[in-house]
C-alpha cells in the first residue's frame, strides 16, 4: 500500500511540475515561422522560405514579402509558377502562384526570354497574395480562382 501511494505521489508531482512549465509558445502570425528574414533596410523585410512552406499554409504568409525557389515558366501572357517541376508538367493550378507583367515589368522581361528554351528553376521574390476559396480580387484574372495565390512586385535572380 505504502509503494501505490508513494508512485501515487509522484505521479501526481511529475504532472505539476509538466503544468508549471511555460506554454508553448504560439506561432506570431505577422511574421511566418517558416522564415529567415532577410533585410537590406527596414521597409525591404523579405521572408526568405521554400514554396512548400507557402504551400502548407498560405494564408500565414498572405501580404508578406517572400522568396523562394520555383520553377518558372511563361504562360500565355503571365508567368506561372510551381514548388516542383513534376507539377509544372502536370500543370497542377492548386499549387501554381501567377506573376503578371504589370506588377513587374522588367523582372517580367528578362524572366520571359531566360525562358523562351523551357521553364528555369529560379529564386523569386515579391509580395505574395493569397487566393482563399476562390475568392479573387478585382485586380486578379477570373482564371486565377484556382491558383495558390499571385506574387506582386516580383524579382528574381539565379
Amino acid at each position: 500500500m505504502k509503494k501505490v501511494r508513494a508512485c501515487a505521489g509522484i505521479a501526481l508531482a511529475l504532472m505539476l511540475v509538466a503544468c508549471a512549465k511555460d506554454p508553448v509558445p504560439q506561432r506570431d502570425t505577422r511574421s511566418p515561422g517558416v522564415c529567415r528574414f532577410m533585410v537590406n533596410s527596414i521597409d525591404d523585410r523579405v521572408c526568405a522560405t521554400s514554396f512548400v512552406a507557402v504551400l502548407v499554409d498560405p494564408a500565414l504568409y498572405d501580404g508578406e514579402r517572400v522568396s523562394f525557389m520555383a520553377w518558372a515558366e511563361p504562360v500565355n501572357d503571365v508567368i506561372m509558377l510551381f514548388p516542383s517541376k513534376d507539377l509544372l508538367d502536370a500543370r497542377d493550378p492548386f499549387s501554381s502562384i501567377v506573376v503578371y507583367p504589370v506588377d513587374s515589368p522588367e523582372s517580367f522581361k528578362k524572366l520571359v526570354s531566360m525562358t523562351k528554351d523551357g521553364p528555369q528553376y529560379v529564386r523569386v521574390s515579391g509580395a505574395f497574395q493569397h487566393i482563399a476559396g476562390g475568392e479573387v480580387s478585382p485586380s486578379f484574372e477570373a482564371v486565377d480562382a484556382d491558383r495558390l495565390g499571385v506574387l506582386v512586385g516580383m524579382r528574381w535572380s539565379r
